[in-house]
């Protein structure tokens, strides 16, 4: 996996999402209805911050992934992947290095990552 901010990054807005709606249930029915929040929804209230803090751990944990993951291939001087065959429209242009050369240029033939 060469992306794995996109993976964990993914889980963050869901959590926090839910966390944020459970907080505004919790506000709502502290403030307009008038009840005890810790003694009638007591682990909603802690579920609330508790998913706040999954999402932003996952969030951190993707982001320190990612660096992790470029910095291992920059220092092995490896691309993230190569591409061997182009296909359009029906026609196949292969690559002209040949797929088990391990001491190879692809440096005109990768598609750059963003």
């Amino acid at each position: 996996m060469t992306r794995p901010l996109h993976f964990f990054g993914k889980i963050f807005p869901g959590l926090s999402g839910v966390s944020f709606v459970m907080g505004l249930l919790l506000c709502y029915w502290k403030f307009v209805r008038g009840a005890q929040t810790f003694t009638e929804h007591g682990p909603l209230a802690l579920l609330a911050p508790v998913l706040m803090l999954t999402g932003i751990h996952f969030l951190a944990i993707g982001l320190a992934s990612e660096i992790l993951t470029r910095t291992y291939f920059e220092l092995q001087k490896k691309q993230i992947y190569c591409v061997r065959k182009v296909c359009r429209q029906g026609l196949a242009i292969k690559s002209p290095f040949p797929a088990n050369s391990k001491s190879r240029d692809t440096s005109n033939y990768l598609m750059k990552s963003f």
